[in-house]
């Protein structure tokens, strides 16, 4: 179930949305070989899940969408096995769809959105992932 956690604002503008989503399924990470037909349910409801999330911490901060952006994301794993975050970031795809598909920016593609810091850590209770979204324009 996605969460959102502290949006931060200034003023009337909101420079930074956050939201707390569970990890994407395993069968979405990009080392796995995953037959079309059962990744994409996978997929529509990872895609579904952040879109969900996204909107309603737009919908609380009163945010209609931004014209350029730049995405960090933190990972938060149950465990210390090691763990490849490029690899994460890469099935965060559907996710970050999602999140547009909210409207928080026009499309994903380089010149609305620019990529920002990856990083992991161990949370043994709340494994999940920080989408951050910070303005740029």
């Amino acid at each position: 179930m996605p969460w959102s956690r502290l949006g931060q604002s200034w003023g009337n503008m909101v420079d930074q949305i956050k939201i707390f989503i569970e990890l994407p399924h395993a069968r979405l990470w990009s080392n796995r070989n995953t037959h079309w037909r059962v990744k994409a349910p996978l997929i529509k409801k990872y895609r579904y899940l952040a879109y969900r999330a996204m909107n309603f911490e737009m919908a609380r901060l009163n945010e209609t969408g931004w014209q350029r952006g730049k995405l960090s994301m933190n990972f938060f794993f149950k465990d210390r096995r090691r763990r490849d975050v490029y690899n994460a970031a890469q099935a965060m795809k559907a996710g970050i769809d999602g999140c547009i598909d909210a409207g928080i920016l026009p499309d994903d593609d380089w010149q609305h959105l620019e990529g920002g810091g990856l990083t992991g850590s161990v949370d043994k209770e709340n494994p999940g992932v920080f989408l951050i979204f910070d303005r740029l324009g």
